[in-house]
């Protein structure tokens, strides 16, 4: 049916039409260190004692004995420079080679992002213990770093001596929707420096509210549900279930997401909820240059970064498909079986209009004296046929979200676009003949009527009684089309595809 056959396009356009929106995000230029919307994860040491000295004091362990990973490590970082009383900032980081450690580009103090600047002793990482061996290491260079935005990727890159320590290896296949993730991470201790390395234990979620942009494998960044992040947890690692990196967690900033979602739920006339599910955003380092090889997936991140969020989402169910049915069928009850249709959609509203285009014999229609009288004098009697019935009708959709905040909707009537048209038709020397107008609701629930019109049907012929249900596509231009010839020369961008 042309309903089933079309309802993704029909949504989807819909969509586009009725929700253009813009991602809020930060301004690049305001380069925050870290996220002062929380209390910040800094303290200022009383008597300093260099940087190496102060990450050696920190309280630092794993959370459950020999189940931390050996290469991910605690980072100090000297925010201002000053070295006497400096603040100093709290991040995760892990090792990706013997010698480069992974983070956020956010742990990176902004003065040392610069050209020739130095990192010694302005930042260090600290890993966990491992048979006496060497296990504090500072900077020495800043290989790579992004620039800063609550929905932008947010890693770096820089060097330190060789640790001897396995290094996490990266994922550069993408990443897959539902797919289970963990998030190693180094907690914070309230009263005191340092931290406790846990592992947790979560999905990846893409096409959901929380984040318009992680909408495939290839999207830069991606969220992962189930799992938490506060300051201190930046710069994590995000496991696939082989052990290899698939992302870097980052901070997002309060306020600003939060007024995103709120814009984001307005746009899809979705009440905001009261909490929000525990998440993160991560970075996808399947779409990040590998620091010593500089390669990644550029032609599949580039073309994931095209797919929009309208695109990614599939409305075309088992659910959706047995709502429009049950919608249509519901409303073709409400048709007058004398007459055989052409159904007609129209691209620009989605209203689909049932023309009548031949009326039904009597010697072949067993209920033609259900909707047929005689009327006139005795002598001058004409078959005479008058009715009314809901002349067409318009789908809209009602968003609604699961727990894991991914979209979905419901069909239903637009009451305020249906219409009831009102045929007055006598039968003269084998054809129908006679006038029809249509009455419309408008938005302030009072109805017109439109000036009448005439109206000319023949006698159906066996093949119009024997044929299966006629529908055609009304385009823009006003080109009347087949709804397989719709499909056919839809927008190539309609029919693009989101892996998953």
């Amino acid at each position: 049916m042309l309903q089933n056959s079309i309802m993704k396009t029909l949504i989807l356009s819909t969509l586009i039409l009725s929700a253009t929106f813009l991602i809020q995000g930060c301004n690049n230029n305001t380069n925050p260190d870290i996220d002062k919307s929380t209390p910040p994860p800094y303290y200022t040491p009383e008597n300093y004692t260099g940087l190496e000295m102060e990450l050696q004091k920190a309280e630092f362990s794993c959370a459950t004995q020999n189940a931390c990973p050996k290469s991910v490590g605690l980072i100090f970082s000297n925010i201002d420079g000053n070295v006497h009383s400096p603040t100093i900032s709290q991040c995760t980081g892990f090792l990706v080679a013997e010698d480069i450690v992974a983070t956020n580009s956010h742990c990176i103090p902004n003065r040392l992002k610069t050209p020739n600047s130095s990192c010694d002793a302005q930042i260090a990482i600290r890993f966990v213990e491992s048979s006496g061996a060497k296990n504090i290491f500072t900077c020495k260079e800043i290989i790579n770093y992004s620039s800063i935005g609550t929905f932008d990727p947010d890693y770096a890159f820089f060097k330190i001596e060789k640790t001897s320590r396995e290094p996490l290896l990266i994922h550069q296949n993408g990443v897959k929707d539902k797919e289970p993730i963990q998030v190693a991470k180094i907690t914070p201790l309230i009263h005191s420096i340092g931290g406790i390395l846990e592992v947790e234990s979560c999905k990846v979620g893409l096409g959901t509210l929380l984040n318009l942009k992680s909408t495939n494998s290839w999207s830069k960044i991606a969220v992962g549900l189930g799992c938490q992040g506060i300051n201190g947890n930046s710069g994590s690692p995000v496991l696939n279930d082989e052990g290899k990196v698939v992302g870097i967690l980052q901070s997002k900033m309060t306020k600003e997401y939060k007024n995103y979602l709120e814009n984001t739920f307005k746009t899809f006339n979705i009440k905001f909820p009261t909490s929000i599910a525990p998440h993160i955003l991560f970075t996808n380092l399947s779409c990040v240059a590998d620091p010593e090889t500089g390669n990644f997936n550029k032609e599949k991140c580039l073309n994931g970064e095209k797919l929009s969020f309208l695109n990614c989402i599939s409305f075309n169910n088992e659910k959706t498909q047995a709502n429009i049915k049950d919608l249509y069928d519901k409303w073709k009850t409400d048709l007058p079986t004398i007459f055989v249709y052409e159904f007609i959609t129209e691209e620009a509203t989605f209203t689909t209009e049932a023309q009548p285009i031949c009326v039904k014999p009597k010697a072949k229609y067993a209920d033609y004296s259900r909707f047929v009288t005689l009327n006139g004098f005795i002598g001058f009697r004409k078959e005479h046929l008058k009715l009314s019935y809901p002349h067409a009708v318009t789908i809209a959709q009602k968003f609604t979200i699961n727990d894991e905040f991914r979209l979905d909707t419901e069909i239903k009537f637009s009451e305020k676009s249906r219409s009831v048209y009102n045929i007055d038709l006598v039968k003269n020397q084998g054809k129908w003949t006679g006038t029809t107008s249509i009455y419309r609701k408008s938005n302030d629930m009072f109805g017109f009527n439109n000036s009448e019109m005439a109206l000319a049907l023949p006698e159906c012929s066996d093949l119009q009684l024997n044929s299966e249900e006629i529908s055609r596509f009304k385009k823009v231009n006003g080109e009347l089309v087949t709804s397989q010839q719709f499909i056919e020369h839809q927008d190539p961008k309609e029919k693009m595809t989101c892996e998953k």
